[in-house]
């Protein structure tokens, strides 16, 4: 494409310019011009074909993020180390571990001062621990006090390499710091690392022949940008908490769209280049380039840059307040057909339209839609005002500004190794064919740019944005930036406009599994306007529907009218969660069974942690009612004298007892030997077990130590923990919303990481309604499977009986199948647990929602679009068709249900209420709740709405079941042996506290699945949806064919990430 450059340069016509800054193209483009550029489009497309072909499917696994420091914001990290909740030394060798984790892969990081940083660190620590300052001066005067930051190779960092990847420079050391990372030390931060760059900091591809190239974390086959690259993608791996890049082209926002960071460009003369090389040729060159903020988090953006602009920072007015209601915003989704420019990604454009969407509704402001033409010549405009009266050029950076390389004579010693990269040379060369400083054309050029920047000017003013692509692609293959050459000028056209701009990150991964991203632009000194709309952006971003009969759409306009009530009732999110600071409690259960076999940890240690974090969650979640912490850690330390005897092998206790000293928490209906077994109801409410549930007991066998019993509702009977005996358990994700239930109280207890394994029971989505709204794992085994023998309330027909299943409930995907694999018992042999699932080889069928549903919630669109990530990415990484159905016997899932649950027996919710002894009467029942009774609302509703539902041998209840049947055959045929459906497990995120009694036949979507007596997993999808909360699927199996589904789950955890660590905002 540099030849297409050579060739045909990007056009430079003339434009008149519209009121509006909509600027106006008198003359059409030259059929020349639309034969090449449909030529380069076509080029494109086989270059990207070819380079598929290449690299195949994604590159190597990145480790994961075990250690919750990792993923805290700079701000949040100073914020803990002042107040002495972490140190500065603890915070520093969490960043360097994960250097050495991911360096290997990534080559992000090429010199490092870890020794010296450690040492700064504990003087940090010292410092706050003199007490010399109060918390709030260190706030004021050091407001990054022990916090690691990294920057690019090119910003002088005293004593470490600076060699802007240049050969000639290899060795060469920065004898003082650059004004930004001094500002910056005296700000408390410590510079601990360097990251890599591009050839003297001139393309958008970080790689060099000192340093080599470096690697995307999204996909290793990937580039990570330039020429601050290195630092965009040891801020996406988590390698450091906070980053300064440089930008004279968007060097700050394409790496951090390509790694799905922060980035932001100050406006022009901000903030000093002093002690970057190289330096800028002219004032004017100087001008366009700036020193920013790389960050993780939107938070640490308004912070950093406002110390990196020392004195000038009061010019930028940071400080002061931004009404996003008042602002005008402007968007454009392309560069209007810029010449050899790639065309902008459809995940883009859509991801510019969820911007559009989301602050036209949030705001209720116009956003207006501008093209802007002069845009098609960014590249043009760009390089023209890149050039200066000093003679200098490339060819002299390339001879480390002493002497001219000659690119001619150094392409040819390429062939033989050379001391410069192919793209440094022909960048030199190519430089000679643009136009020179002072000619006719720079002049037009010039006076171009002129003329946009003051059309831009008055478009927006001191409150106008304008919503831009950052790049015109998703991160392309290693090299292929060869071919796409131009590409930069969405950025680089910000720079010579002097504006400042900020990439944002839009949450969610595009079609191919990378960052998509948008740059937020500014008129001059109005950084602020960009900062907060970056950090709305990050609140807001981090639905098909079916049928919808009249009634349909009359219940679903209630039905928002409800979910609106309770947002005003319940305001902002409830209280915040207590940090995990442990990180005994991040581990699956699996790796601490076999910690504490190779005694790495203790059962006692192992115990206690989780015992403290149950202290310090249940008076928020009120996740746990009964406990038997004292007999728990003398098992726990018998458990340890065990291990320590050597009566059996490593070996023999990882076969007999696998997760022997691991604690273990069910919930209040599954039977533990003298604990407490009430299933929410009053009158049991001193009840405690004889014996273990058949469940417990094979756990107890397995070595694992029951130590707490969690919520339920009542009688196990509604999806909303809540009862009379204990209360109601909160969500740990938002405390104003529901758990879920029946297994609520567990599902809380795993999310907020207070057991390290869970049991639940599930007989219309008990498992797996908690499991999704607390974004953690639960399985339901297949029919018959797993002994229900000691529970309360039990089934009433054997029917009922293959109904109900118990199954496991854990963070991590991994713990799954060992648990199931026990408490199957006998009949784990049936299940073929053990034998490997190829993934590539199973038939993938998807269906996003339940076809209209009488009375039953739209699917979120957070859930829809879950659903269609899991869908790609299952195409793209095992190149297998996934096919989307639309079985629309779902649409009957609650009717169907209702009915299958009808026995013969004569007995029914008025039994269970009245403890399986004397029916009670709902209605009287009813009567007393005025003056306090012994039931809730709820549980008499439903009992009073069963004697509604068709009977038993009705033929409405014949016809149902038929149809049940009809369905179960349907699906047992579609999935065979080695097919799974994906589907939604919920159709909308964990509602409101009593919000279900608006919504109660939402269950329909797990429900159903009982009544077939498939397995099905719950399995989270990483990231929370839009309003905070846990979003994800589940994946269905035909009958024994549980190892698809938690096969699938367990390669969903590796590409999506699972459970999250729920953290509360203000």
């Amino acid at each position: 494409m540099l030849v297409f450059l050579k060739l045909f340069p990007p056009s430079t016509k003339t434009m008149d310019t519209s009121r509006e800054g909509t600027l106006k193209d008198p003359r059409a483009p030259t059929i020349c011009m639309k034969i090449s550029n449909w030529a380069f489009h076509v080029c494109s497309m086989i270059v990207r074909f070819a380079f598929q072909l290449i690299y195949g499917k994604k590159g190597e696994k990145m480790p994961d993020i075990s250690d919750p420091i990792l993923l805290e914001s700079a701000s949040s990290l100073a914020k803990k180390i002042r107040k002495q909740e972490l140190t500065s030394v603890q915070v520093m060798e969490a960043f360097i571990k994960r250097i050495y984790d991911v360096n290997p892969l990534l080559n992000c990081m090429v010199d490092e001062r870890f020794k010296d940083a450690l040492l700064e660190a504990k003087a940090a620590d010292d410092l706050i621990k003199s007490g010399k300052y109060t918390e709030k001066q260190l706030a004021i005067e050091k407001p990054f006090l022990g916090v690691a930051i990294s920057t690019k190779d090119c910003i002088a960092v005293k004593g470490m390499l600076n060699t802007s990847g240049l050969y000639s420079r290899r060795d060469y050391r920065a004898s003082e710091d650059a004004d930004a990372i001094a500002l910056m030390r005296n700000a408390g931060a410590i510079p601990f690392a360097l990251t890599n760059v591009s050839e003297v900091c001139m393309w958008w591809e970080s790689n060099n022949v000192v340093h080599g190239r470096t690697r995307n974390p999204y996909d290793t086959n990937r580039i990570v940008g330039g020429s601050s690259g290195g630092e965009g993608c040891m801020q996406a791996a988590a390698a450091s908490p906070l980053g300064l890049g440089s930008d004279i082209g968007g060097s700050i926002r394409m790496p951090a769209f390509f790694n799905g960071i922060f980035g932001h460009k100050p406006s022009k003369n901000v903030v000093s280049n002093k002690g970057q090389f190289p330096q800028p040729f002219s004032e004017e060159q100087y001008s366009f380039l700036g020193i920013g903020p790389m960050v993780r988090h939107a938070e640490d953006l308004r912070p950093i840059l406002k110390i990196i602009a020392g004195e000038k920072a009061e010019q930028l007015n940071l400080d002061e307040p931004v009404d996003l209601s008042k602002l005008k915003y402007f968007y454009q989704e392309n560069d209007g057909g810029g010449r050899y420019v790639s065309e902008v990604d459809h995940d883009i454009v859509d991801g510019i339209h969820r911007i559009v969407k989301h602050l036209k509704t949030k705001f209720n402001v116009p956003v207006k839609q501008m093209q802007i033409e002069e845009f098609r010549q960014s590249a043009a405009l760009w390089f023209a005002n890149m050039k200066d009266d000093s003679g200098y050029g490339f060819e002299r950076q390339l001879g480390n500004l002493k002497t001219s390389i000659n690119p001619y004579t150094e392409m040819l010693k390429w062939f033989f190794g050379a001391k410069h990269t192919f793209i440094g040379l022909l960048t030199a060369m190519l430089d000679k064919a643009q136009c020179q400083y002072g000619s006719p054309k720079y002049h037009h050029l010039v006076k171009k740019r002129n003329k946009l920047r003051a059309d831009m000017e008055e478009l927006l003013g001191n409150n106008g944005v304008l919503i831009y692509p950052t790049h015109p692609t998703v991160a392309p293959y290693h090299i292929e930036p060869l071919f796409r050459a131009i590409n930069f000028s969405y950025t680089g056209i910000v720079n010579v406009l002097g504006f400042p701009a900020t990439s944002v990150p839009l949450g969610k991964l595009g079609s191919e599994g990378l960052p998509i991203g948008v740059q937020i632009i500014a008129n001059c000194n109005q950084d602020r306007l960009c900062l907060a709309v970056a950090e709305e952006l990050e609140r807001a971003f981090g639905a098909y529907t079916g049928f919808v009969t009249i009634g349909n759409w009359i219940s679903h306009i209630c039905k928002k009218i409800v979910r609106i009530g309770f947002r005003l009732l319940n305001g902002t999110k409830g209280d915040r969660m207590p940090a995990i600071t442990d990180p005994i409690l991040l581990e699956s259960a699996t790796s601490l069974a076999k910690k504490i076999r190779k005694r790495e940890l203790s059962s006692v240690q192992v115990t206690k942690a989780f015992i403290k974090r149950i202290n310090d969650v249940n008076p928020l979640l009120n996740c746990m009612v009964d406990e038997r912490f004292k007999d728990a850690l003398l098992e726990a330390k018998a458990a340890d004298d065990l291990i320590r005897s050597r009566k059996y092998t490593e070996e023999q206790l990882a076969e007999k007892k696998p997760f022997l000293g691991v604690a273990l928490s069910t919930k209040d209906c599954i039977h533990v030997k003298d604990m407490l077994n009430t299933s929410g109801l009053y009158s049991r409410r001193n009840y405690r077990a004889p014996k273990d549930a058949d469940t417990i007991a094979l756990m107890r066998n397995a070595g694992a130590i029951p130590f707490a019993l969690t919520n339920v509702s009542e009688v196990c009977m509604w999806w909303e923990s809540n009862n009379l005996v204990h209360g109601r358990t909160n969500n740990p994700y938002d405390t104003s919303r529901i758990a879920g239930g029946s297994s609520g109280g567990e599902g809380c207890m795993q999310a907020a990481a207070a057991s390290p394994l869970g049991l639940g029971s599930d007989i219309g989505g008990s498992i797996r309604m908690p499991a999704f709204f607390n974004g953690i794992f639960g399985h339901k085994p297949s029919k018959n499977v797993v002994s229900n023998k000691g529970q309360f309330p039990q089934p009433f027909s054997e029917e009922q009986y293959s109904f109900l299943g118990i199954g496991p409930m854990v963070r991590h995907a991994e713990d799954l199948r060992p648990i199931l694999k026990i408490i199957a018992g006998e009949k784990a042999e049936q299940l073929n647990l053990d034998e490997p699932v190829d993934l590539s080889k199973l038939k993938y069928f998807y269906q996003e929602n339940d076809g209209g549903g009488r009375n039953v919630s739209k699917v979120d669109r957070d859930i829809v679009d879950g659903i269609n990530r899991v869908a790609n990415h299952l195409r793209k990484k095992f190149n297998s068709p996934v096919e989307k159905i639309q079985l629309k016997e779902f649409r009957h899932s609650a009717a169907m249900w209702a009915a299958s649950m009808k026995n013969d027996s004569g007995y029914g919710h008025v039994h269970l209420l009245g403890n399986l002894k004397n029916p009670i009467n709902p209605y009287i029942e009813m009567l007393k709740l005025l003056f306090g009774g012994e039931h809730t609302f709820i549980s008499l509703l439903i009992a009073i709405v069963e004697k509604t539902q068709c009977r038993y041998g009705s033929p409405k209840y014949c016809e149902l079941v038929s149809k049940r049947n009809e369905l179960r055959t349907d699906v047992a045929n579609l999935l065979s042996n080695d097919g799974v459906l994906i589907y939604p497990t919920h159709p909308t995120v964990a509602p409101y506290h009593i919000e279900p009694i608006f919504r109660p036949y939402d269950f329909s979507y797990a429900g159903i699945v009982n009544i077939l007596g498939l397995p099905v997993t719950s399995v989270p999808l990483g990231k929370l949806g839009s309003e905070g909360l846990p979003i994800g699927v589940q994946i269905i199996a035909n009958c024994n064919q549980d190892r698809l589904c938690l096969a699938v789950a367990e390669e969903l955890e590796r590409a999506f990430g699972g459970w999250v660590r729920p953290e509360i905002s203000d």
